[in-house]
């Protein structure tokens, strides 16, 4: 057997030292598998088990001469590893460029990672920070056993570009010059499908835009401020993709219809 101890999943060569070509022979490889009619002196086989495994080798001669040879124990084939980590969040992008990497790895009684440049030994939680210009870059993890079987994962790291939308959860049009208005701010956004919608509670529409740079300055459609309170919004864009994305939310006035006075 080569070799006579192995990790699980790799393979093992068994070979018959007294072969004949001329006789017929059944392998029995302790596992539940058995060959026979292939006439060859030696075959690879793939344990996935842990555990010691006894192989028997049956022949028949042209004769009909029947002879077993058991060995035991053969082949010992030891506990592999199980590479396994989780990013968070999946990928980097504009909108987090640090990622927690997170050891899931099982029977590991050492884990290395390789991440660029780095290399990071036995950190079962790992924050590292993904630069734009440094990407696609592939993070790595290597564990090895006690008995010294190993495993590799590999996953391939690619900067995610997300459309930035901000907005006020809350604004005050009392026309003292801060946060009056209610804007809808963000990167690539245009006017293509671009629509706000603003409710009272009654669901009445008291503002409504289809661009981007009009904001409400708090007045209902009769001129009038609005009361202060919660309103409900609906907001659809296309993102940076070309990719329709709606958002639904609130927004609160506070101090509505309270103008600063002059003096």
């Amino acid at each position: 057997m080569e070799p006579k101890e192995a990790c699980a999943e790799s393979d093992v060569l068994i070979r018959i030292s007294n072969f004949n070509p001329d006789n017929s022979y059944t392998w029995f490889l302790g596992d539940g598998t058995e060959v026979s009619g292939i006439p060859v002196d030696s075959l690879f086989h793939t344990y996935k088990e842990p555990g010691c495994y006894d192989i028997d080798v049956a022949s028949v001669t042209p004769f009909g001469c029947y002879a077993r040879s058991k060995e035991v124990c053969a082949v010992k084939i030891l506990a592999q590893p199980l590479a396994s980590f989780k990013t968070d969040p999946d990928q980097p992008g504009n909108t987090d460029e640090i990622l927690n990497l997170y050891d899931r790895s099982i029977g590991a009684n050492q884990v290395i990672w390789f991440v660029g440049e780095d290399t990071i030994y036995n950190r079962d939680v790992l924050e590292y920070h993904f630069e734009e210009w440094a990407l696609p870059m592939t993070v790595r993890q290597v564990v090895i056993s006690a008995d010294g079987c190993t495993d590799t994962l590999n996953k391939q790291m690619i900067y995610q570009y997300e459309t930035l939308v901000y907005y006020p959860s809350a604004f005050t049009p009392n026309s003292d010059g801060l946060n009056d208005e209610f804007t809808i701010v963000g990167e690539a956004i245009s006017d293509i499908d671009f629509h706000l919608v603003i409710y009272d509670r009654w669901g009445n529409i008291v503002f409504e835009s289809k661009k981007q740079s009009n904001a409400w300055d708090g007045r209902l459609k009769n001129g009038s401020m609005a009361p202060h309170g919660m309103y409900p919004l609906k907001l659809s864009y296309r993102d940076h993709l070309g990719e329709l994305r709606t958002i639904d939310d609130k927004v609160f006035i506070s101090n509505a219809g309270k103008p600063t006075p002059l003096r």
